[in-house]
């Protein structure tokens, strides 16, 4: 399976002024994060202190991930980076000329 590294980045002018609709709108979103973290998509998710961006581990085909990014939209940007481990990495520099 492939695996991707995911750096989303939230549309601020998306999120409500008021406090109590962001805390629900936050807690939605982080139970839908829950939700893929449990169908196996995303093995890691973080936050980063700036709170608006953060990143996801996820490891699928190019049409699952796909699947999975398209509920965020209009919410996040993301970038996606297909990557490889240590161990693929030197089994791929093994087979090279």
């Amino acid at each position: 399976m492939a695996k991707y590294l995911v750096l989303w980045e939230l549309d601020e002018s998306k999120i409500p002024d008021d406090l109590k609709e962001r805390k629900a709108a936050w807690l939605a979103a982080q139970e839908a994060v829950a939700a893929q973290m449990k169908s196996g998509l995303v093995k890691d998710w973080g936050n980063f202190l700036g709170v608006t961006a953060g990143f996801t581990i996820e490891v699928g085909d190019p049409e699952e991930v796909l699947a999975g990014h398209l509920q965020w939209i209009p919410f996040c940007r993301m970038k996606v980076y297909p990557f490889v481990s240590l161990d693929e990495a030197q089994a791929s520099l093994k087979k090279s000329g």
